[in-house]
């Protein structure tokens, strides 16, 4: 996923018509881009989010559309909000450490200095708000 509460997502329209936005997620999960109003974005891959920009951006820049579009669109992500995570069982280094959002568990593992000798890559139990979410093997 990459827009997340907090993260900042770069839209470029160039072509036809040129124009930049820089807008960072809202609590609410959206955004608020000027003339088109309210986006909401939160949980969206980069791809499902450029999407959805698109079709709203659509109403404004009618280059975007159509068989020949004339103006195109390119949405990226600016500044990516850093998490807090904790790390338990057999690793090198257990502990707490802040890593950006877009990390995987397997660069979680990594940051932890990987799995001990008696630790193994099957079996990686993540869990969010004490709750198990997703079990990853890596072998």
């Amino acid at each position: 996923m990459c827009s997340v509460l907090g993260d900042q997502i770069v839209i470029d329209v160039f072509g036809a018509s040129e124009w930049n936005y820089t807008e960072s997620i809202e609590t609410n999960g959206q955004i608020f881009l000027s003339n088109v109003g309210p986006i909401y974005l939160n949980g969206l891959t980069l791809k499902e989010a450029q999407t959805k920009i698109k079709t709203r951006l659509a109403g404004v820049y009618v280059e975007l559309s159509g068989a020949a579009p004339s103006t195109f669109l390119q949405v990226s992500i600016g500044k990516i909000r850093n998490i807090s995570i904790n790390i338990v069982g057999e690793v090198n280094v257990p502990g707490t450490y802040t890593i950006n959002a877009l990390s995987t568990v397997f660069n979680a593992l990594y940051a932890a200095g990987g799995p001990t000798f008696m630790g193994t890559l099957r079996d990686i139990k993540v869990y969010r708000q004490s709750k198990q979410i997703v079990t990853k093997n890596y072998i």
